[in-house]
C-alpha cells in the first residue's frame, strides 16, 4: 500500500473510533451505524424499543467501495409529532438523491426525510463527510433545551453558524482534519482521547461565535 494511502486509512480509522465514543459521550446521539444507499431506516418503536429525540449517525455504503456519512435528527413538533431531519454536508443539492436514496420507517409507514438540516450548498469539497457528521452533532448537541442549560449554544447560533461555514467551512474542516486528525498522536480509541477532540472542536465554535 502507498504511504499516502496508508496514512489516509490510518484517519479514516481515527474518524470511525471518534465516531463509535461520541455515542457514548453526547447525550443527544444515539448510534452510529452502516446502511445500504437504498436504505428504509426502522424507527418504529415497540413497548421496548424507543428512538429519543437527537441524533443518529449513518455511514452509507454507495455504489463501488465508496461511502458517505451523513446524519438524522429525530425531532418532535411543539404538537408533540415526530420529524426526522437529514444533515449532509454535501448540501441540499445533493441530499438523498442519486448516490444514495433513503427512506425513515415510522409508525409502519415510510417518510422522506427532511433535508433544510443540511446547508444549502456544499461544506464538503475535500470530502469530509464523516468528520462533518461529527463536528456537527458535537456542535448540535451544544445547544441550550432550556434557559439554565450550562450547554455553551443557544438556537440563534447555528443560522449564524451555517452563514459562517457557508464562506469558510473548507478551510475550517482542512484545519481539523489536519491538526486534530492527521498530525495528532491520538488515535482515539478511549473515551477520554475523544474528549480531547470534543472540547477542541467546541473551543473552534466558541471562537466563531463569540
Amino acid at each position: 500500500m502507498p504511504r499516502n494511502a496508508a496514512k489516509e486509512k490510518h484517519c479514516m480509522l481515527k474518524i470511525r473510533n471518534i465516531e463509535k465514543n461520541i455515542v457514548k459521550l453526547l447525550d443527544k446521539v444515539y448510534s452510529s451505524k452502516d446502511i445500504s444507499h437504498r436504505a428504509e431506516i426502522d424507527f418504529n418503536e415497540t413497548r421496548r424499543r424507543k428512538f429519543q429525540e437527537g441524533y443518529y449517525l449513518f455511514t452509507i455504503q454507495e455504489a463501488g467501495n465508496e461511502s458517505h456519512g451523513i446524519v438524522i435528527e429525530k425531532r418532535l413538533t411543539s404538537t408533540g409529532k415526530e420529524r426526522f431531519y437529514l444533515f449532509d454536508p454535501n448540501g441540499q443539492k445533493w441530499a438523498n438523491t442519486s448516490a444514495y436514496h433513503i427512506k425513515i420507517s415510522h409508525s409502519r409507514k415510510l417518510h422522506k426525510p427532511i433535508i433544510s438540516l443540511s446547508p444549502k450548498k456544499s461544506w464538503n469539497p475535500m470530502g469530509y463527510c464523516g468528520l462533518w457528521c461529527i463536528v456537527m452533532v458535537i456542535f448540535f448537541n451544544s445547544i441550550k433545551e432550556e434557559p439554565d442549560d450550562v450547554r455553551p449554544f443557544v438556537a440563534s447560533d447555528t443560522k449564524k453558524l451555517y452563514k459562517y461555514m457557508n464562506k469558510h467551512g473548507s478551510a475550517f474542516i482542512k484545519e481539523i482534519y489536519t491538526n486534530l486528525i492527521e498530525k495528532s498522536r491520538k488515535n482515539y480509541t478511549t473515551q477520554s482521547e475523544t474528549m480531547l477532540f470534543i472540547e477542541a472542536v467546541l473551543e473552534r465554535f466558541i471562537n466563531i461565535l463569540r
